[in-house]
C-alpha cells in the first residue's frame, strides 16, 4: 500500500511543470523561516519533508541553490536543536557559491561548554564562506563576546541585525574591530537596544558606512540627537525607518536640546516612517524634510514631560506641503490628547489630500465636536468621524482608507 501510494505521489508530482514545482518547494520551505530561535529547526524539518515527497522533488530541491543559503543555528538552551557542521557543509556546497548566505546565530544563554564549543566550531566553519554572507543576524543574552571577529571579507554583507543587550560605547569597542577592512555596504540595519553613544561612536570610528542604508529598525534609548545622526548618514538612501525611541528626558537634562549646529536633513528617498517616541519632545521633526514620504505613523507617550514641552506643532508642520508633498497615510497616537488641541490637529486645509488621517486617544468632552467644527476647514469637515476606544471618554478621530 505504501509503495503504491509513493508511486502515485511520484506520478502526480511529475505532472507538475518544473517551474511550478520549484515555486511550491520554495514557498513551503521559506514559509517556515522566521527570526525566533526556537523555530529555526522547523526549516530543516520542512526541507526533509519536501525531499521525501518523491524522487523528482528531491532532485529539484537539491538543484535549487537559493534553497540552501540560510544557516539558522539556535544553541540558546540544552533543548535547542541545531544542524551539525558536516550537514551545513553540504548546504554550502549546494549553493555553488552563487547565492548570498543568511547567517542567523542565537548564542548560548548560559556557560554550557558543549554548546559554546559547537557554536565556535560553526563560526570557524562559516568563516570559509564569509565572502558569500549577505545577512548576519546575531542574538545573545550575554553580550557581544561571541560576535564574529573578522568581517573584512564579507563584502556582500547587506543586512546586519544585532540583539545583544544595551549597545553602548563599550559595545562599539567590541564590534568595531570586526569591521576593520570591511568594504561592503549595509542596506538594512536592525539594532536592539542602540544608544546615542553607540551611534555616535559608530560614525566617529567609521565602523561601516551607512550612506547606502535603505531600511533601519531601531530600539533606541537616549538622546534623540542619535536618531538625527542616523538620518543624516543615510539621507539620500533611506527608504523605510521603524524606530522605537525612549528619549530619557526624565533621566538627563542634557537630552532636552539638540546640538546648536544641527542642520535640517532632507530625506530624499524616505517613503515610510514609523516612530514610537516616549519621554521626549517632538523637536526632531523641526529638522526633517521628507518630500517623498507616503506613510507616517507616530506614537507619543509624554511620560513626565512638563506641559510646556508637550508641543505637537513640530509634528504637524512636518506634514505640510513643502516638507511632505506626497503623503497619503498619516496616523498619530498620544497617551493623552486634550480635546482643546483639536483646533491644531484639524486646522489645515491641506489634510484633504490624505487618504488616511487618524488621531488616536483623543480625550472627548461635551463640546469636542463643536471645537472640531469651528477649527476644521469645510473640505475635510465632512470626512471626520469619531470612533470610541476601549477607554471610556476617548476616541479615534479622523478618516481612513486601506493602503
Amino acid at each position: 500500500m505504501s509503495s503504491n501510494h509513493h508511486l502515485l505521489s511520484q506520478r502526480e508530482a511529475h505532472r507538475l511543470p518544473y517551474e511550478l514545482t520549484q515555486l511550491i518547494i520554495w514557498l513551503a520551505v521559506s514559509s517556515s523561516d522566521d527570526y525566533v530561535p526556537s523555530h529555526f529547526h522547523l526549516r530543516y524539518i520542512t526541507l526533509s519533508a519536501v525531499r521525501q515527497v518523491c524522487r523528482d522533488w528531491n532532485s529539484i530541491a537539491l538543484a535549487m541553490t537559493r534553497l540552501w543559503g540560510r544557516v539558522a543555528v539556535d544553541v540558546t538552551t540544552s533543548l535547542s536543536r541545531y544542524p551539525p557542521v558536516d550537514i551545513v557543509d553540504l548546504w554550502m556546497q549546494r549553493t555553488q557559491a552563487s547565492q548570498p548566505i543568511e547567517i542567523l546565530i542565537a548564542m548560548p544563554t548560559d556557560e554550557d561548554l558543549t554548546r559554546t564549543i559547537r557554536v565556535r566550531e560553526m563560526w570557524e566553519f562559516l568563516y570559509r564562506y564569509s565572502g558569500q554572507w549577505g545577512e548576519l543576524w546575531y542574538f545573545s543574552e550575554s553580550g557581544l563576546g561571541g560576535f564574529p571577529q573578522d568581517l573584512s571579507r564579507s563584502h556582500n554583507l547587506k543586512k546586519l541585525s544585532i540583539d545583544a543587550g544595551l549597545l553602548d560605547e563599550e559595545a562599539i569597542d567590541q564590534v568595531g574591530p570586526s569591521f576593520v577592512g570591511f568594504r561592503g555596504s549595509i542596506r538594512e540595519l536592525d539594532l536592539e537596544i542602540a544608544t546615542y553613544d553607540w551611534i555616535f561612536h559608530w560614525g566617529e570610528s567609521k565602523v561601516a558606512a551607512l550612506n547606502s542604508l535603505e531600511r533601519v529598525r531601531l530600539q533606541y534609548e537616549g538622546w534623540t540627537q542619535g536618531i538625527l545622526n542616523i538620518f543624516s548618514e543615510a539621507a539620500t538612501s533611506l527608504v523605510s525607518a521603524q524606530i522605537n525611541a525612549d528619549g530619557q528626558w526624565s533621566i538627563s537634562p542634557e537630552y532636552h536640546d539638540f546640538d546648536s549646529d544641527v542642520q535640517s536633513i532632507s530625506l530624499t528617498a524616505l517613503r515610510y516612517l514609523e516612530l514610537r517616541i516616549s519621554d521626549a519632545n517632538l523637536d526632531l521633526f523641526n529638522f526633517l524634510e521628507m518630500r517623498v514620504l507616503e506613510a507616517l505613523d507616530v506614537s507619543v507617550n509624554w511620560n513626565g514631560l512638563p506641559d510646556e514641552s508637550r508641543d505637537i506643532l513640530p509634528l504637524l508642520s512636518c506634514i505640510e506641503p513643502g516638507r511632505t508633498d506626497v503623503l497619503k497615510y498619516c496616523t498619530m497616537q498620544f497617551d493623552v490628547l486634550p480635546s482643546s488641541w483639536a483646533t491644531l490637529v484639524f486646522r489645515s486645509p491641506t489634510l484633504s489630500r490624505l487618504s488616511t488621517y487618524r488621531i488616536h486617544n483623543v480625550e472627548v468632552v461635551g463640546n469636542t465636536k463643536e471645537i472640531i467644527a469651528s477649527a476644521a476647514p469645510h473640505n475635510i469637515l465632512g470626512r471626520i468621524s469619531l470612533s470610541p476606544e476601549a477607554q471610556p471618554g476617548y476616541f479615534t478621530i479622523g478618516w481612513a482608507s486601506t493602503p
